[in-house]
């Protein structure tokens, strides 16, 4: 009687994989949408993977496996982002791979997060290491930032959103870092029958992000509260495959992409034109003309979302006068599923409706955009899954718009110096695995000569060392005043050497930046920190002690450094410490 029981739980169980087996294999997106038939209301729709890494980093291929895998995936760019890499000899070429167009970028890592860095020219110096020191640095070079993954499990964004463009509303890895144990296996499992279902299990666990990014976005009531728009992408975050064959690069990069609007059809552009491209995506990238798709729901390309009023039409991003309606809102795409359209206003629903097409009055201002399901939008399981998010349209009052506008505020006078370091103590050099090293002393001016061999060990340092005779007491004090003019943009690290009340000597760092028209800048002591360094593989563990009043009792020296860490290898400067005092 007992193994009949058993016999009969085992072929319950053997029935129930076979039916759960069917239903995965069985799965498939929407295909067979068109791009829309007016492509002048919005542009043509670009298909693009953003957020993904080579063997330059932490992924496990070279650029022109991953764009095969790109071409395979079905996407028409993809933007390459690996981390902080040094010197332009480490970056690949940009443009086309047959035809998907690559578009090269650097993901930052910072004491308080990742940052996604696009259109910055290849730099010697790596970023940062704080968040506001990287975003000024990007910011310098000319690009600008998303947030990287600011909802993963560990490895979410601590910083301000002052300084940054937008952030990924979805990324792979994220819903990766936040699914479960029993999660994880069953979807590896459906992996192996079925990557576009495996896909839609991973990803239906829900997306935080889109409350924050309401929240960011939205046309505040509250007082002191700037309402800004913030562009928002699908990133694949692939690194290739990590378990076996999977997540193969051509898996992740088909599942999820960021759909861009363009003057420009991509089955018909030059492909000689790689440049212009590339600047026209980045461009409708950064101004929001775009929107998440879930690829492995289906093929999204006709989606069109758009508001008009007597005299104007406005697409996703951008930011109109509420004055200048009355508008209209348009959503409309082609599909074969059954899908149900969602407005919303500052994050609220204002309208709904089972259909493949809907027209909405805006009756009051707010930023608005739309969710698209496939299926109820209400509905458990992958059916709650968004198939399309859009970037908003910003239907703003003047005042709001006005506000919006962004400016890099001007940096803080230099406070008086309390006592000048330049001409109190004699400078030398000290290095390790470094051919050049020559400090200079020329009465008010120090300079410093250096140069990294093409092979330096990591551990390498060449630096430019201020010592007194005896111990000081900086307790007193609150900060350095520095000036550091160099022939190229870099950062060099400034290192406060003080000893401990146990006796026992401490290091405190600060990355200070140099070029050609640097100002002097004043550096509190609390922006010091204990010296800490990120593994790739590891989360990112900054110290957040900053020296003490009794750590200040007894300072021995201040360094100056350049490791290959911190500049390109094969680099070499010669730079002016022009400045040095305490304040």
């Amino acid at each position: 009687m007992k193994k009949k029981a058993i016999l009969t739980i085992a072929c319950l169980i053997v029935l129930l994989g076979a039916v759960a087996a069917l239903r995965i294999a069985s799965y498939a997106p929407v295909s067979g949408a068109a791009p829309p038939a007016e492509p002048d209301a919005l542009g043509y729709p670009w298909r693009g993977a953003i957020h993904v890494h080579s063997s330059i980093s932490d992924g496990a291929a070279g650029i022109d496996e991953i764009m095969a895998a790109a071409a395979e995936a079905g996407v028409d760019f993809l933007i390459l982002s690996d981390h902080n890499p040094l010197g332009p000899q480490e970056r690949p070429r940009p443009g086309w791979y047959g035809d998907v167009l690559l578009i090269v970028a650097e993901e930052i890592t910072t004491d308080r997060g990742h940052l996604l860095a696009l259109q910055i020219a290849p730099h010697r110096y790596r970023f940062g290491p704080t968040a506001r020191q990287a975003l000024a640095d990007i910011d310098d070079e000319g690009g600008w930032a998303l947030v990287a993954h600011p909802d993963h499990s560990r490895q979410a964004w601590a910083g301000g959103w002052g300084g940054t463009q937008g952030l990924e509303v979805v990324n792979l890895s994220s819903a990766w870092s936040r699914s479960t144990a029993l999660s994880r296996v069953v979807t590896v499992a459906s992996a192996v029958v079925n990557r576009d279902y495996a896909a839609t299990r991973l990803l239906s666990g829900g997306w935080p992000t889109l409350s924050l990014w309401d929240s960011l976005s939205e046309l505040s009531a509250r007082p002191m509260i700037v309402s800004r728009p913030r562009v928002v992408v699908g990133a694949a975050d692939a690194h290739g495959p990590l378990l076996g064959p999977l997540p193969s690069y051509a898996y992740t990069l088909g599942v999820l992409s960021t759909l861009v609007w363009i003057d420009e059809p991509a089955d018909r552009v030059t492909r000689s034109a790689a440049e212009g491209v590339e600047s026209k995506l980045l461009a409708a990238l950064r101004g929001g003309h775009a929107a998440v798709e879930t690829t492995a729901l289906g093929d999204g390309r006709s989606f069109v979302f758009m508001a008009r009023s007597p005299s104007a039409v406005a697409k996703p991003g951008e930011l109109v006068g509420w004055e200048d309606g009355p508008w209209t809102l348009h959503v409309g795409f082609d599909s074969v599923a059954d899908t149900e359209i969602v407005v919303l206003r500052d994050g609220r629903r204002v309208a709904q409706a089972a259909a493949t097409s809907i027209d909405t009055e805006v009756d009051e201002p707010g930023t608005y955009r739309v969710e698209v399901y496939r299926g109820a939008a209400t509905d458990e399981g992958e059916s709650a899954l968004p198939w399309i998010v859009s970037n908003p349209i910003y239907v703003w009052p003047a005042e709001a718009r006005s506000a919006a506008r962004l400016f890099r505020a001007p940096p803080l006078p230099v406070p008086p110096s309390a006592r000048d370091l330049l001409a109190s103590a004699a400078f030398e050099a000290n290095d390790r695995g470094v051919a050049f090293n020559v400090v200079e002393s020329r009465g008010t001016e120090v300079s410093w000569s250096f140069a990294l061999s093409a092979d330096s060990d990591p551990e390498a340092f060449a630096a430019m060392v201020w010592r007194a005779d005896e111990a000081m007491d900086w307790s007193d004090e609150d900060g350095l005043i520095v000036e550091i003019q160099a022939g190229y943009a870099m950062r060099a690290g400034l290192e406060l050497h003080t000893i401990a009340a146990d006796g026992n000597p401490e290091t405190w760092v600060y990355s200070v930046k140099a070029g050609a028209d640097t100002q002097a800048v004043a550096i509190p002591w609390s922006r010091f920190r204990l010296p800490w360094f990120e593994d790739l593989s590891s989360d990112t563990a900054a110290d957040t002690r900053h020296p003490s009043a009794a750590d200040m009792r007894r300072v021995e020296g201040v360094f100056l450094l350049v490791t290959p860490l911190l500049l390109a290898q094969g680099s070499g400067a010669k730079l002016s410490l022009r400045a040095l005092a305490l304040y």
